[in-house]
């Protein structure tokens, strides 16, 4: 039985890490705020809150801070 291998490190010497954009898109209903928010929430936990934006014009107020808005 081979022996158990430990999971390869990342490499990133040298490498700057990326910001990474994310679009939430789907049908109405389908959970996108209580995603959103819960991302955000776990983002402000980890102490690197995320840029926000809400772009549905027939959203006025959402559950999670919109730090760029109108």
């Amino acid at each position: 039985m081979a022996a158990p291998v430990a999971p390869e490190e990342p490499q990133t010497s040298g490498v700057s890490q990326l910001p990474v954009c994310l679009l939430v898109l789907g049908m109405a209903g389908s959970g996108k705020t209580t995603f959103v928010q819960r991302l955000t929430g776990h983002l402000h936990n980890k102490g690197s809150p995320p840029y926000v934006i809400n772009l549905d014009p027939a959203v006025h107020e959402v559950p999670f801070p919109a730090n760029i808005g109108e």
